[in-house]
């Protein structure tokens, strides 16, 4: 298994727990390069502030947990975890 089929599953069902909406929240896409590992989660702008927490402490957390994930599957590896949230504007 490759780091994006370990992470995409878990934190996919911790966003979807966090938000009104899980339906529109989702792991978009896990983008690795030399250095980092970006995960980029879509949801619409009335769950946002769901996902990134007061004072940024949920999304924080969250990234936490993905970088902790990656490290007990894959030691030898190196690279900085990063959670981009992707806003979808509903109009709502």
């Amino acid at each position: 298994m490759n780091i994006p089929e370990i992470l995409k599953p878990v934190i996919n069902s911790i966003i979807k727990a966090l938000v009104d909406t899980p339906e529109d929240t989702f792991v978009h896409d896990i983008l690795m390069t030399p250095k980092t590992v970006t995960i980029y989660l879509k949801t619409n702008s009335r769950d946002f502030g769901k996902i990134v927490g007061k004072y940024g402490k949920t999304i924080r957390s969250i990234n936490y947990l993905a970088s902790i994930i990656k490290q007990k599957h894959f030691p030898g590896d190196r690279r900085m975890t990063n959670i981009e949230i992707i806003e979808e504007n509903r109009g709502n």
